[in-house]
């Protein structure tokens, strides 16, 4: 009896952890967002040094090459990636994470008045779903869905083994894509002029989202 009750209590923590780890991270998009939507934006050209300042403007590559997304493929400056398996355990069942990814690197903005770079250290991040795809013993992984898995050693089913449902989600900022950014300005001299930098305040993260409601230009 005892063993029945702890497995059921581990199954019961199994499928919570995969709806809580998606529930932080909605809510932390969300509060993202609600502090960047009460702060105006300001035009690159008019940014002081020192100041805090929000921007909106299209990604562009940075200092090095963009990112490549490992689902879509797409250019990006940031992605988050996931993989999840729907599974059941007596009466429960419910989706469970097998692999997270995310990477950033640093890009620009380009609101056409000027570009700015956007220093990715310390990044609290809001971005939208933009890929949602699944498998099983029907539609197999494709190459890139396999790639992936592959890539954080979950294995591919044995013969005879029926292939479960998986579910994979990516969040990016892809390349032409309308950013806003919030964090504290720097002017950095370099071979070509004076370069604009926003990056995190210290002590604080920078703020940065492709949410279409917060990226809305100033009047």
């Amino acid at each position: 009896m005892w063993i029945g009750v702890v497995l059921l209590g581990v199954s019961i923590l199994v499928v919570l952890a995969g709806v809580f780890g998606l529930v932080v991270f909605f809510t932390g998009s969300e509060r993202t967002n609600r502090a960047l939507r009460k702060i105006k934006p300001s035009q690159v050209a008019t940014v002081k040094p020192g100041s805090l300042a929000r921007v909106v403007g299209k990604l562009k590559p940075g200092n090095g090459p963009l990112l490549m997304s490992p689902l879509s493929g797409k250019r990006c400056g940031y992605f988050q990636a996931v993989a999840q398996e729907w599974r059941k355990s007596g009466k429960l069942e419910g989706w469970v994470q097998l692999t997270y990814e995310e990477q950033w690197c640093d890009f620009c903005l380009d609101d056409g008045t000027g570009t700015v770079l956007v220093r990715m250290l310390r990044p609290e991040v809001s971005a939208d779903l933009e890929e949602a795809s699944f498998s099983d013993h029907i539609v197999p992984p494709n190459r890139t869905q396999e790639s992936f898995l592959r890539r954080h050693m979950i294995a591919a089913p044995t013969p005879g083994q029926e292939a479960s449902k998986i579910k994979y989600l990516e969040c990016l900022f892809e390349l032409d894509e309308v950013i806003t950014a919030y964090g504290v300005v720097r002017h950095e001299p370099t071979p070509d002029g004076v370069r604009v930098v926003i990056e995190a305040p210290e002590g604080q993260p920078i703020l940065v989202s492709d949410d279409r409601k917060t990226t809305r230009r100033a009047g």
